[in-house]
């Protein structure tokens, strides 16, 4: 099968989308050291370990020790006096800034592939550097497209007449483009068939002028029956169906036939009719047994 051409030119496409983050950063104005002239305080309760001891008396000769966050600087190991605290940050030294990220979407990136952002996660204490914001691509399945690492799997429905005779066949691609196939002269396309066309799949992260190739998948549709007329114009045309070839001595029988919609359904009731037989076989199999006893 050849491609012809295409009707619509290929794209850079690539996708951007905005997310917003409440955050913490340093202090404008004290610029994270939480006091008006600059200088660091260490808490005098608990020595600028942020934890103090607390002793408890439970009973004659026994006493209980116990460890909890300093209640005057709730753990930070700094108290500065209220003359000298910041009043943007309340000596925290941090304030809260809602921010928002541009995510950009690169072509070919593929579902669980992370975009990181360094630095930008905000602080949790002043004197710490801060994380990083990290994105996680959570990709949408395609109604129609099936991505297998770079490549397309395409599944058309084609009707038995374009089966035959050809014609055009075209595919809606990702990216707006019409991609536009006619099969060879004289080509007839197989039931359950597999085309490929070259560099028409997902784009390869990195190298975007790459691509993967696009697999179609034929499901050729059969008309549900024909009247008699169309019928011994098929047969002039393709012959006449072969008769088998039996030998004399063979019994032949005829035998009414089903249309099954759904294999994997009529299997799977088949087999739940196969349990239930073999459950009432055992429980007639041991009354039998009992009566054959007695």
């Amino acid at each position: 099968m050849r491609e012809l051409h295409f009707l619509l030119k290929r794209r850079m496409i690539c996708c951007h989308r905005k997310l917003a983050l409440q955050r913490r950063v340093l202090c404008p104005t004290c610029g994270g050291c939480g006091t008006k002239s600059g200088k660091k305080y260490e808490c005098d309760v608990c020595r600028g370990s942020g934890v103090e001891m607390k002793t408890r008396m439970l009973g004659p000769g026994m006493i209980q020790q116990m460890q909890s966050r300093c209640s005057n600087c709730s753990g930070t190991g700094k108290a500065a006096p209220d003359s000298d605290v910041c009043r943007t940050c309340s000596g925290d030294g941090l304030v809260k800034e809602r921010k928002e990220f541009e995510v950009m979407i690169e072509r070919g990136m593929k579902d669980g592939q992370k975009i990181t952002f360094q630095g930008d996660a905000g602080y949790s204490d002043p004197d710490i550097p801060p994380g990083d914001v990290i994105f996680i691509v959570d990709a949408k399945e395609h109604p129609v497209f099936k991505r297998v690492h770079c490549d397309l799997v395409y599944q058309r429905k084609i009707t038995l007449t374009q089966a035959l005779c050809g014609g055009v066949i075209t595919v809606d691609q990702l990216d707006g483009r019409v991609l536009k196939i006619v099969p060879e002269p004289g080509e007839v396309i197989q039931p359950d068939s597999w085309h490929c066309i070259r560099e028409e799949g997902m784009p390869i992260h990195g190298r975007p002028s790459m691509h993967g190739n696009l697999y179609i998948h034929f499901d050729v549709e059969f008309p549900r029956t024909i009247n008699e007329n169309h019928r011994q114009q098929l047969i002039r045309i393709l012959g006449t169906p072969p008769e088998p070839m039996l030998d004399k001595d063979v019994e032949v029988e005829d035998k009414e036939r089903h249309g099954i919609e759904d294999i994997e359904t009529e299997l799977k009731s088949r087999a739940r009719y196969e349990r239930e037989y073999n459950t009432t076989n055992a429980f007639d199999s041991d009354s039998d047994d009992e009566r054959s006893e007695e």
